[in-house]
Parts: C-alpha cells; structure tokens; sequence
C-alpha cells in the first residue's frame, strides 16, 4: 500500500506542483523548516526549467525510475512562481510533511494561466532525511517503469 500511495503522491505532485506556492512570494522572507526549504529550491528551479535539483531530493535508489517523468511530463516548466507558501509537519527528526499551496504562472500553448491553489486545498508532500540530506519519501521502487506519454 505504502508504494501504492507513494507512487500516487508523485503523480500529484508533477500534476499540481504549478497550482501551489511555497516560502515567499512576492513578500518579505518566510521561516522555512529544512525539509521545506529543500522542496521549496527544488520545486522553483523545476517550475523555472532546471529540473536538477528536484532530480536530487529523489532517494538515489529510485532516481532513474522518477527521472524521465520529470524531465519530460512535468507541466509546469518554464513558469512563474507569483507567490508560494508551506507548513511543516514534522513527526521525529527524520520524518517531515511538507505542505505547499500559492499561485504560479505558465504557458500553455499561446495562452498565459495562472493556477491559484489555496491553503484549504494544500498538497502534502512526505520527505524523510537519510545521511543528514532530505528526500522525497517515495517508498520502495515501483516494480514497472512509469508510462511515457506519446508526442
């Protein structure tokens, strides 16, 4: 179950990483827990084009599995953080819940959208911290590669 839900977190997380904010937006700076201020680097330099360090917050035993759906299916790239916002659930000194919600700009096609999710509708995200670096807490590997959407 625990893959299963892993599995289902991250495909939420790719659909509906525009829609949400997180840190500081537009405002003054925001205190950020550490695994908030990783996920927050990580998921504005995706949004921005630069999939990198997203790449490196997934466990390196599962990156070669998430890495070709990030490059190639993630919405967003290229958009603009307007604002983003996160609160921290942390259950013990390795274990953390992220959740994120604001305002990004992104093209589609020739159209400009802006996608506003609100603190109601925050995703949460689970990170855990393995030799002192936070990760996504994506469970164990899935057993099949991810599904490549056609051109």
């Amino acid at each position: 179950m625990r893959k299963t839900v892993a599995s289902a977190l991250f495909a939420l997380f790719l659909a509906l990483t525009a829609a949400l904010g997180v840190g500081c937006g537009g405002g003054g700076a925001q205190e950020l827990s550490e695994p908030a201020r990783v996920f927050d680097h990580a998921l504005r330099e995706a949004i921005a084009g630069n999939f990198e360090p997203l790449i490196q917050i997934i466990p390196p035993d599962l990156r070669a599995y998430y890495q070709r759906a990030i490059t190639q299916e993630f919405a967003y790239r290229n958009g603009e953080v307007l604002e983003l916002n996160y609160r921290t659930e942390q259950s013990d000194e390795d274990h953390a819940v992220v959740y994120f919600w604001g305002t990004i700009a992104y093209d589609e096609g020739e159209e400009r959208k802006t996608q506003v999710t609100t603190s109601e509708q925050a995703q949460s995200v689970p990170m855990v911290r393995r030799d002192g670096a936070w990760y996504l807490d994506l469970g164990e590997a899935p057993a099949e590669e991810p599904a490549q959407s056609s051109p």
